[in-house]
């Protein structure tokens, strides 16, 4: 006749070693699944913007991740930090200002957020309208 545990420490005393593979797995399971999760778990680094957000406002990580999932390959990557030009400038708010002729430099820019989703669909980091 099978015996019954008067409590539980007798019960855990009784069943270490079953109880210690028990807790084992679950440590295992737990430090897998959370190496399973945090491996290429990428936060959309753009969700705080709006189409009408200024380029000037939008962050190198977010239009480095949208270069990315446009796959653009020439450069395999967004130019790198430091990089200050048509994509990051909103010299008119919102409206995309052309580099031709007397707008050079800081004088124009991409303007908005939604204006970086359309043109960089071409993979040109480059692009000065």
């Amino acid at each position: 006749m099978e015996e019954y545990c008067s409590n539980i420490g007798s019960c855990l005393n009784r069943n270490r070693g079953i109880v210690f593979c028990i807790v084992m797995i679950l440590v295992v399971a737990g430090i897998a699944l959370s190496i399973v999760l945090g491996k290429d778990t990428q936060v959309f680094p753009c969700y705080q913007y709006n189409t009408q957000t200024l380029a000037s406002e939008i962050t190198l990580d977010c239009l480095q991740y949208i270069w990315k999932v446009n796959a653009c390959t020439n450069p395999a990557v967004y130019p790198p930090n430091g990089y200050t030009g048509f994509w990051t400038q909103s010299p008119q708010g919102t409206k995309m200002v052309k580099c031709r002729g007397q707008q050079q430099g800081i004088n124009c820019g991409i303007g908005s957020y939604e204006n970086i989703m359309i043109y960089m669909q071409f993979c040109n980091p480059y692009f000065n309208g």
